[in-house]
């Protein structure tokens, strides 16, 4: 892991943005599942506590194949670094049967005098010690970064293993009656309700009938939902999209406020409620 962010608002939900280099792992606070992007980065604004990606980016969700064929791959490549990391250590134990090089050369240099050292040939026992002690330390310097790139390659396998396990298989359903712990009744806005809001002026608030989300659909310019609550905000620009109609969705909870801000045309305001 390269850099990342965790970020916990007062109700204790979180969003997540996590960068490798290669991939980025990110989950806002209402969603209910990490989704990976592919070669981009993402970012976090604490002052919004929403997921930015880069204008590019690519976001995909991971399928049970594909993290299985993941973590197969990052496994690959940490049996091939253990074999090699192996293969130096028994270089090394090889060279190390020379027990003590320092006074090896010391007693070579009481029985050659006060040779210097830029003075002695490549043939000679002097140099041929001195090879193999810049060799041992060649090897002992790979070894330890093999070392640390198979941490670094462990961490990541567990990351992708733990992913992995807490996914569903593909042919796992559920049926309403059979979800346990649910409420024998609601209070607000039956399950799936969609509401219809008038459209106002920019600036103007509307308040959730029940835990879901707000719906704007519109085209022409810049439009933005702002929580009066958390001040999380998402918003996009519309203003070059051929003639097709873009959409500002906002998670909320119930009697949570927010404000929509917009200078382009308004074609709906929804609601639609989780319950």
């Amino acid at each position: 892991i390269k850099n990342g962010t965790v970020l916990i608002n007062n109700k204790g939900e979180v969003t997540v943005c996590i960068n490798d280099g290669k991939h980025a792992a990110y989950k806002n606070y209402k969603d209910s599942k990490v989704t990976i992007v592919d070669k981009k980065t993402c970012t976090v604004p604490e002052s919004s506590y929403i997921v930015y990606l880069d204008d590019e980016a690519t976001i995909t969700e991971m399928t049970n194949q594909e993290l299985t064929e993941a973590v197969a791959d990052l496994i690959e490549k940490v049996n091939n670094l253990e074999k090699e990391n192996t293969k130096l250590k028994e270089q090394l134990a090889k060279k190390e049967n020379t027990t003590d090089h320092n006074t090896e050369v010391s007693e070579v240099w009481n029985k050659v005098g006060t040779e210097d050292l830029s003075g002695i040939s490549d043939g000679s026992i002097s140099q041929i010690i001195i090879n193999n002690n810049s060799l041992i330390n060649t090897i002992q310097t790979n070894l330890n970064n093999n070392t640390s790139s198979i941490s670094s390659i462990s961490s990541r396998v567990d990351t992708l293993t733990s992913s992995l396990n807490s996914k569903a298989d593909s042919s796992h359903t559920h049926t309403w009656s059979s979800i346990t712990g649910k409420p024998d009744s609601y209070s607000s806005a039956p399950r799936g309700q969609v509401v219809d809001y008038s459209v106002l002026s920019s600036g103007s608030t509307y308040t959730a009938p029940s835990d879901g989300y707000f719906s704007v659909k519109h085209i022409g310019g810049y439009t933005a939902i702002v929580s009066s609550w958390t001040g999380f905000i998402n918003g996009n620009d519309c203003a070059n999209s051929g003639g097709n109609y873009c959409y500002v969705l906002l998670p909320v909870s119930k009697n949570e406020s927010v404000d929509l801000w917009y200078n382009d045309s308004i074609d709906y305001i929804h609601f639609f409620s989780q319950n």
